[in-house]
């Protein structure tokens, strides 16, 4: 599967602006642009509620305008809750297309629920899923109640509204309180006891939640089994320390590794993945069989520097790779660890198994990671053997 296949929505909204480009005004286009631009330098804003939380509750309306209360929507089951914007959002239209196709088969067999929330009327509500063909529960909440309680509420500003109505749009007419509020448009996952246990927001409406990540947020928080560690005894110190980045980063790995000559040896393991990557597991280092796809961790010890490989099927060096073929884990980010003497002698690494990019803060904390290794191992040489 090519990167363009596996980011479905991304790729149909690259589809969008290019035919947008040659229907709507470049004033009008220009006029979002630079919303979008400024929504995105804004990020996400602090009052987001975060996972642990209990999911609001609020009565909303179904399709046909009858009142239902968000607790009957959720009915006690593990539910992926979508919130966007309206019928009148051709990026809103291509997301829940791509969900019904793509993430409700997956949910399915999951046993998890898939609900859209919108403050449209329920005339748009039955628009939108008519109109995308829709199986899973559409609603709308007047007032944007629960998103407001999410802290993920927003409006466009007044030269997007006075586009909008170029175009023929008045958010006051199809809201159904007649105001112009909009949710960001945000993925959260529900447990069956109305936890929230993850939330994805994009404040700049033109990205969404890709179906990969959805489904494996679902298996990582409700379904999958919690992050195990394990280690030798002289990491013991920073298990803790793995465990919360494997979780904070939302990957499936985050090993310590160390370098013996001919192989890459698991030193410490936190994550859904450590059920494969135990405590002594080796990977053979290619410099030993010339016939084989080079390790991740060989090629940070061999050059000494970080490596990053957003997607390793597309990369000439590591496609077809160990962790990749036996694990499905295409996706890596890597530091040297050196000894008191500068010697390289193992590496501190993420792993995940689709194509994704990590911001400064997540390059912060394995950093931070990386030192207080070296920190044992020179208080300690034996630190990265059982």
């Amino acid at each position: 599967m090519t990167t363009a296949e596996h980011r479905a929505i991304s790729r149909q909204v690259a589809e969008l602006r290019d035919h947008m480009a040659k229907q709507a005004g470049a004033e009008v286009l220009e006029v979002f642009a630079t919303e979008q631009r400024d929504l995105e330098a804004a990020g996400v804003p602090g009052s987001v509620v975060g996972p642990g939380a209990r999911f609001p509750s609020a009565e909303l309306l179904g399709v046909d305008g009858t009142p239902v209360h968000s607790t009957d929507v959720l009915a006690g089951r593990s539910t992926v809750v979508v919130f966007y914007r309206g019928a009148w959002c051709p990026y809103c239209d291509i997301a829940l297309r791509t969900y019904e196709q793509q993430l409700v088969p997956a949910l399915q067999a999951r046993g998890v629920n898939l609900v859209a929330i919108s403050p449209q009327s329920p005339d748009g509500s039955i628009s939108t899923k008519d109109a995308n063909e829709l199986s899973f529960t559409v609603v709308s909440d007047p007032g944007n109640h629960i998103a407001a309680a999410l802290g993920i509420l927003t409006a466009p500003t007044e030269p997007a509204q006075a586009a909008q109505a170029e175009l023929g749009l008045d958010l006051r007419t199809v809201n159904a309180d007649g105001t112009v509020a909009l949710p960001m448009p945000t993925v959260a996952v529900v447990d069956a006891d109305s936890v929230l246990r993850w939330i994805d927001v994009h404040p700049n409406y033109a990205t969404r939640t890709e179906p990969e990540d959805i489904v494996a947020a679902v298996d990582r928080v409700v379904n999958g089994p919690s992050p195990t560690t394990a280690t030798t005894p002289g990491l013991a110190p920073v298990v803790a320390r793995m465990a919360a980045m494997a979780d904070k980063l939302g990957v499936e790995s985050v090993l310590v590794m160390r370098s013996d000559r001919d192989s890459m040896v698991v030193a410490a393991t936190a994550g859904p993945a450590s059920s494969f990557y135990r405590v002594g597991a080796a990977g053979q280092k290619a410099a030993a069989a010339p016939d084989r796809v080079p390790l991740y961790c060989e090629r940070v010890v061999d050059g000494g520097e970080a490596i990053f490989v957003r997607d390793s099927r597309l990369d000439e060096t590591f496609a077809g790779n160990e962790d990749e073929v036996e694990f499905g884990l295409s996706n890596y980010l890597g530091l040297p660890v050196r000894d008191p003497h500068g010697e390289i002698v193992g590496t501190v690494c993420v792993l995940d198994d689709h194509s994704r990019d990590y911001d400064e803060n997540a390059l912060r904390e394995l950093d931070a990671l990386r030192a207080e290794v070296e920190t044992l191992i020179a208080a300690n040489s034996s630190t990265l053997t059982p």
